[in-house]
């Protein structure tokens, strides 16, 4: 209960330092998380590798992507052929 105007408690000095010591331990703390966060350059050197990764996997998918063109237009090809020289055996 906090003390009213006429109530007053005794504080003694051992009280004091306690609560002096403990205040200092909870800076100390926060110092150090506030330390251990990442400045503006550390985020920005994350956001340009983050940024390279990205188009190195846009290239990796559109090198893809042609590959399977190119192999989808080689089996139609080939099946077409095929069908050509099916046609050519049967009327034969």
């Amino acid at each position: 209960m906090p003390p009213t105007s006429t109530e007053t408690e005794a504080v003694t000095l051992g009280e004091v330092n306690r609560n002096v010591s403990r205040l200092s331990e909870q800076m100390a703390e926060l110092t150090k998380t506030v330390s251990d966060r990442p400045t503006w350059h550390d985020l920005r050197r994350m956001e340009e590798a983050t940024a390279d990764r990205h188009k190195t996997l846009a290239d990796e998918v559109a090198s893809l992507r042609n590959w399977q063109t190119w192999a989808i237009r080689a089996i139609l090809g080939a099946l077409i052929i095929g069908g050509v020289g099916l046609l050519f055996v049967v009327k034969a």
